[in-house]
């Protein structure tokens, strides 16, 4: 096989492998994407696509050993503070907190207004019960971006947590429920936020829509018993 014939091959596949994303085959993509790596097994290109992959699958160690493959590669075909971020985002889906905060703040010396680093940063800082810290990301994004309903959602969030201005709060939690009202993340938020604020019944009506959404999660149950608890 040329290596033209052999580039043709691999982007047929990678190709392929991105139609079956977007339809929901993800296995169907892996397997595409393990072909393209067979080819070429030191293909950048590839290595990234697959990384990126398993992260969306939720197979964030294996997307770790993807990234780690391709710094060990240094290439310069391809943006290495893109593969930072998802080495990042993975660590901290791991429960990694710590080494996934030392390389997005890597990132975040380039390029420090990027809010997908800001908002990886934000979820480590709060899961690291650092809330100051994470609702300062939060705000940082939406100093560029007013309209991010998930650092909207987060701030209402944060602040509520942290028993600061309330009505604040419910005004980014109603901004962020606006972009799209069946969110039951964003129903939670605002119900959470009525529930601080002393409004049972409005917190009612959104924590139990936020509830028969997504029933089987904890923190929306918890919200609930501490609502019927008063």
């Amino acid at each position: 096989m040329t290596s033209a014939e052999l580039s043709e091959k691999i982007n047929t596949l990678i190709d392929s492998s991105s139609g079956k994303i977007r339809s929901g085959d993800i296995d169907g993509a892996i397997g595409d994407l393990k072909s393209a790596e067979c080819l070429d097994p030191d293909n950048v290109v590839v290595l990234r696509n697959i990384a990126s992959v398993y992260a969306k699958d939720g197979l964030f160690r294996t997307a770790i050993e993807y990234c780690d493959k391709i710094e060990r590669l240094n290439s310069g075909y391809i943006d290495i503070h893109q593969i930072k971020k998802l080495k990042a985002f993975s660590l901290a889906m791991t429960n990694n907190y710590q080494p996934a905060e030392k390389i997005i703040n890597e990132v975040l010396v380039s390029f420090p207004a990027d809010s997908q680093s800001l908002g990886i940063l934000g979820y480590i800082y709060d899961k690291m019960n650092r809330r100051k810290e994470a609702l300062d990301c939060y705000k940082r994004i939406i100093s560029s971006d007013n309209s991010n309903a998930t650092a909207l959602n987060s701030i209402a969030y944060l602040m509520t947590e942290l028993g600061s201005d309330l009505n604040a709060a419910l005004s980014f939690a109603k901004k962020a429920l606006e972009t799209n009202r069946d969110n039951p993340a964003y129903l939670d938020t605002i119900g959470y936020v009525y529930l601080r604020r002393g409004e049972t019944e409005m917190a009612k009506k959104y924590l139990k829509a936020a509830f028969e959404k997504m029933p089987d999660n904890d923190e929306i149950k918890s919200h609930l018993n501490e609502l019927l608890k008063l």
